[in-house]
């Protein structure tokens, strides 16, 4: 699989930067999609406004898992998918709406280790990592969300 050292600069808000743009480009260099795909995919995505990466698993030009797996490996964090994801209501007092808005964060639940599950963009953050399992008392997990904006997810969880 090719490195994050390896892709080459891309589009705006799905740039060279950009997780997603990173994605898309392992799946062009590992022939998941070649690069025609990828810059269809992009232009959809930004007159759906849904993320690029949401956008090739909708037009059918990758899997889920796939992408579920490439995040996986790029991030060294899970990814989870907001479409099929509910918030066990235990969890959803455990830190704050403004918070949980301010930082793009949500608590998702407890995995079978008793790790509070958290879905953020944010997943290389060491202080909002802190920041969650000081305020939870918990041990934390991040999860990179996918399948869904989060904004759209708090949303519908918070009111």
């Amino acid at each position: 699989m090719a490195t994050i050292d390896q892709l080459q600069p891309g589009y705006g808000s799905n740039g060279p930067q950009s997780v997603e743009y990173k994605a898309g480009k392992v799946l062009v260099s590992n022939g998941f999609l070649n690069q025609e795909q990828l810059d269809q995919a992009h232009k959809i995505s930004t007159e759906s406004d849904e993320s690029l990466l949401d956008t090739m698993v909708s037009e059918d030009m990758v899997a889920q898992e796939t992408i579920e797996t490439v995040l996986n490996i790029m991030l060294r964090i899970p990814a989870v998918n907001l479409k099929k994801e509910r918030i066990n209501p235990l969890v959803v007092d455990l830190v704050p709406e403004e918070y949980v808005r301010e930082h793009m964060a949500v608590p998702l639940g407890s995995d079978i280790n008793n790790y509070l599950r958290v879905a953020t963009r944010s997943y290389n953050d060491s202080q909002l990592l802190s920041d969650l399992e000081s305020m939870t008392g918990l041990d934390v997990r991040l999860y990179y969300p996918i399948g869904r904006k989060i904004e759209d997810f708090i949303d519908e969880n918070y009111g």
